[in-house]
């Protein structure tokens, strides 16, 4: 009986911690997982959203995810990409190991200018990078300028706001498509796409910000 009761609690343990790192339900799904460390089916996703660190040190992430999305993306397929404009010309040569440029939106910051004083510039904005790993046969997607209502940092110091990744899918995605962020965070752009019925897969190698977003999305459906 003893014995039996602890292996209930470590299979129970096991089954959190497993929880924890991975989640999966209908229209989504979210892992614990390194992008140069993760190779999921060939062609399976649409579109690729998402905001990975910036900063010289984190330089090195933009070629692989060049790799990665060149792998994962259906023909036709694109990848935007939230960055800062410190090392924009070093992240777009990296990108285009890969992939092909195709524009550049800016995303419009809500409150006060950041200062980045290594440049001596306020920024209000940010640029999305545009990359296809075939030539865009889609939709017009209209002004090239997203617009945030807010700023929201609850879940992470990294977070996009609701509005702004919203904007940002229903803008540029079709409902269906499927759609994947690499560097998911607390999942804001996994809110966004199930919200409007877009499929969605999110890794992020820190396994607190992936419980996060399993927990948020699991909230939202």
């Amino acid at each position: 009986l003893i014995l039996g009761n602890s292996l209930r609690k470590k299979t129970k343990e096991a089954a959190a911690k497993t929880h924890l790192k991975n989640a999966k339900n209908k229209g989504w799904e979210i892992r614990t997982g390194d992008i140069r460390e993760t190779k999921l089916q060939a062609a399976s996703f649409d579109w690729i959203i998402t905001d990975p660190p910036y900063g010289a040190e984190h330089l090195g992430l933009y070629d692989a995810l060049s790799e990665w999305a060149e792998y994962h993306l259906k023909i036709g397929g694109g990848c935007l990409v939230m960055t800062g404009q410190t090392w924009l010309p070093e992240v777009m040569k990296r990108l285009g190991k890969k992939l092909q440029y195709h524009w550049m939106l800016a995303y419009a910051v809500p409150g006060k200018a950041v200062t980045v004083l290594p440049r001596k510039v306020a920024a209000m904005w940010k640029p999305i990078l545009w990359f296809q790993k075939s030539p865009y046969q889609g939709p017009l997607i209209g002004t090239d300028l997203i617009t945030s209502a807010s700023i929201e940092k609850e879940f992470h110091e990294w977070q996009q706001s609701e509005s702004g990744m919203g904007w940002i899918v229903q803008r540029l995605t079709q409902p269906g498509q499927k759609i994947a962020d690499p560097f998911c965070g607390s999942g804001t752009t996994g809110i966004a796409c199930i919200r409007q019925g877009r499929e969605f897969f999110g890794m992020d190698k820190d396994k607190n910000a992936s419980h996060k977003a399993i927990q948020r999305l699991q909230a939202n459906g």
